[in-house]
């Protein structure tokens, strides 16, 4: 099945935090996933980044074959 949703080294820092860092996956068609981990892990920044409310400082996200660097 096809990649909806393919995420590739992606990061995230904020001053001297690495929120998020080199995170890859891949989301087929059909698939249903679920972020789980401690507080301060980075779920809800990745969740923000592929929702476009804040931008990554490195990586790269295709969403329906769209790129959104």
């Amino acid at each position: 099945m096809p990649a909806i949703i393919k995420v590739n080294n992606l990061s995230k820092q904020f001053k001297e935090i690495n929120a998020v860092d080199d995170l890859s996956f891949t989301v087929e068609q059909g698939d249903v996933y679920g972020f789980l981990g401690q507080n301060g892990a980075g779920k809800s920044t990745t969740a923000r980044i592929l929702l476009r409310r804040i931008e990554p400082t490195a990586g790269e996200i295709s969403i329906f074959h769209k790129n959104l660097s």
